[in-house]
C-alpha cells in the first residue's frame, strides 16, 4: 500500500525485470523510505516521528528493518488511520507504532516533535502549507540532537517563477511556495535551526525512474506521470533526499 513515488535503481532505465509492475513498485517505494531512514541516520533504539506517513508501510520499516525502539506516525485522514491502525494490530506491532490523526500543522503535529530523537517524512513535505512552516515548527519543538531525513521535489535553479512552473504545482495541489530550489531549500533547514548534512540529488533515480516504471491504470498516477514527464522535460523539477540534525 506504499503511496510514494520510489527510488528507482539504475536511473530509472527500463531493464528486463519478470516481476509484475505492482511487485517492482513496491520495492521501489520501500527504498525510497530506506534511504530517507538512512538520511535521518536512524538507529536501533531511536524514537521516530514520521509525518504524513500514508498507510503506515514505512512505519513498519523503521521499526523491523531499522529497529527503531518506537514510531509515531501522523496522517490528517481518519479513514486512512483507521486502515493504518488495523495493520499495525495485524502486524503485531501495536507496543511499538502509535497513529495520531494530525496533519503536519496541527499543534498536536508540532508538539510530538519534542518526543523524537529522529523525525522523517517521506515524499510528503512538498504538499505542506508550507513546508517551511513545518521546519520551523520542528527546529521548535525539536530538542537537540535531533536528526532528520525528508525526501522532496526541488526546483533547478532560476526557475522558481516558471509560469510553467506555477501551472503544474496547480494540477500536482502543491503549494507554489514549496516549489524552490535545493539551496533555498537548504536556507529553509538553516533558517529552522537544523544543519544540513547531505543532500543528494536523486531525480533520475525518483522522477524519471517513476515516470518510466510505475505501474498504469489509475487516473491519478496517470495525471502524476504526465505532469512529471513534462517537468522533466521543461527541466523544471528535480528530486531530493536531505539529512539535517538539530
Amino acid at each position: 500500500m506504499w503511496t510514494n513515488l520510489g527510488y528507482w535503481e539504475g536511473s530509472g532505465a527500463v531493464a528486463p525485470d519478470t516481476r509484475s509492475a505492482s511487485t517492482r513498485y513496491q520495492h521501489a517505494a520501500a527504498e525510497l523510505a530506506r534511504r530517507v531512514g538512512m538520511a535521518a541516520n536512524l538507529r536501533p533504539g531511536d524514537i521516530v516521528v514520521d509525518y504524513a506517513c500514508g498507510f503506515g508501510d514505512s512505519l513498519r520499516l523503521w521499526v523491523e528493518e531499522l529497529k527503531a525502539e518506537s514510531v509515531v506516525g501522523l496522517e490528517p485522514d481518519p479513514s486512512v488511520c483507521r486502515v493504518i491502525e488495523a495493520r499495525v494490530q495485524s502486524w503485531g506491532l501495536a507496543n511499538r507504532i502509535r497513529v495520531l490523526c494530525a496533519s503536519a500543522e496541527d499543534p498536536a503535529g508540532r508538539t510530538v516533535a519534542a518526543q523524537a530523537t529522529a523525525i522523517v517524512c517521506v515524499d510528503a513535505a512538498y504538499h505542506f502549507r508550507t513546508r517551511s512552516t513545518w521546519l520551523r515548527y520542528l527546529g521548535a519543538m525539536a530538542t537537540s540532537g535531533v536528526r532528520l531525513g525528508f525526501a522532496d521535489l526541488s526546483v533547478y535553479a532560476g526557475k522558481e517563477r516558471s509560469l510553467r512552473l506555477r501551472a503544474l504545482a496547480r494540477l500536482m495541489r502543491i503549494p507554489h511556495e514549496n516549489l524552490i530550489s535545493a539551496r533555498s531549500l537548504a536556507i529553509a533547514c538553516e533558517d529552522a535551526g537544523f544543519t544540513v548534512e547531505n543532500c543528494e540529488q536523486v531525480g533520475s533515480e525518483v522522477l524519471d525512474g517513476f515516470v518510466a516504471n510505475a505501474p498504469r491504470g489509475t487516473m491519478s498516477v496517470a495525471t502524476t506521470r504526465a505532469a512529471i514527464a513534462f517537468a522533466r522535460h521543461a527541466r523544471l523539477l528535480d528530486y531530493l533526499i536531505i539529512g539535517a540534525a538539530r
